[in-house]
């Protein structure tokens, strides 16, 4: 890109300036829109503003004014030499928009805003070496593949503001370690920890109306889950590829129905249904045996 294009493109966006430390003599300096103009989401993306970044050696940082209330869609998309993200004292910013930061591979550190209300679709998307993040205390919902194919997140704080988990939002999240999703969760969508390959023991929210299918699904080291009591229908093959999974606790006074008639694990799979003890309130052990989706289980007991 030649400097008179660069010239350009400054001149035409309205926008705050954020500087980039790195290892070149002077800062390299970025633009970030403060609303959502598609023409400097554009620039930044095709004209390569925004891949200037961190291709030097060094630690390269970005720093985004208090004024800015929202990271546009793409804008820092495919900076493979972005490490760190912050932000100024009184930060007003309100949204992360689609795909801002995703394949950002070498991100390790975001200093997320407490102001922040919502995080679109893949917004952190194969950030691959991004360790760990606190969500925003006021966040509702973690959209569609926020954080899939995050292979090093292995610390995450999820608020108790939260609603719900979109679909494949943790997909191959290899390292993450959680143990109880918060309270308030009402829905879990398809493929929403796949893969998650750390996770051991799981609580879900009591309240959970909704757990979608194959949510859980290759777990290899998931060993003891508890499910929703409030759930009519889980999804289906919602533990397939779970060898270690060896204690479902389903509180339901109900049993519930399992999606498209389908069945928890793979319906080939013999040793699953033979080595999973499957937990049941007092009292209803007969009733989950006459149930199709539940008396496939050779091993039923009373809480």
């Amino acid at each position: 890109m030649t400097l008179k294009n660069i010239l350009h493109i400054i001149f035409r966006l309205t926008t705050a300036l954020v500087i980039v430390p790195g290892a070149l003599c002077s800062p390299v300096v970025a633009q970030i829109p403060e609303s959502q103009p598609l023409e400097s989401t554009s620039g930044l993306r095709t004209l390569g503003l925004a891949e200037k970044i961190g291709y030097s050696e060094g630690d390269s940082a970005i720093v985004i004014p208090a004024r800015v209330r929202e990271i546009p869609a793409y804008c820092f998309a495919g900076c493979r030499g972005l490490k760190r993200v912050s932000f100024e004292t009184g930060s007003q910013l309100r949204r992360i928009s689609a795909f801002a930061f995703a394949e950002c591979e070498d991100l390790i550190e975001f200093d997320m805003p407490k102001g922040v209300a919502y995080i679109a679709e893949g917004a952190f998307r194969g950030c691959r070496r991004l360790p760990t993040i606190s969500l925003p205390p006021i966040l509702q919902q973690i959209s569609r593949e926020t954080f899939a194919y995050c292979s090093k997140l292995d610390g995450i704080t999820l608020p108790p503001s939260l609603r719900e988990i979109g679909p494949l939002a943790f997909l191959d999240c290899q390292s993450l370690r959680i143990e109880e999703i918060p309270s308030g969760v009402g829905k879990i969508g398809n493929n929403a920890f796949g893969r998650c390959y750390s996770i051991v023991e799981l609580l879900l929210p009591l309240n959970c109306r909704e757990v979608g299918s194959y949510a859980f699904a290759d777990c290899t080291s998931l060993r003891k889950i508890k499910l929703p009591a409030r759930s009519d229908m889980l999804g289906e093959l919602l533990f397939t590829g779970c060898t270690r999974l060896r204690e479902i606790n389903e509180p339901s006074i109900v049993p519930p129905v399992i999606e498209c008639s389908s069945s928890l694990f793979e319906p080939s799979d013999s040793k699953a249904f033979r080595d999973c003890v499957i937990i049941v309130p007092p009292g209803r052990k007969i009733r989950y045996e006459e149930s199709p989706f539940w008396g496939i289980f050779k091993n039923i007991r009373e809480q």
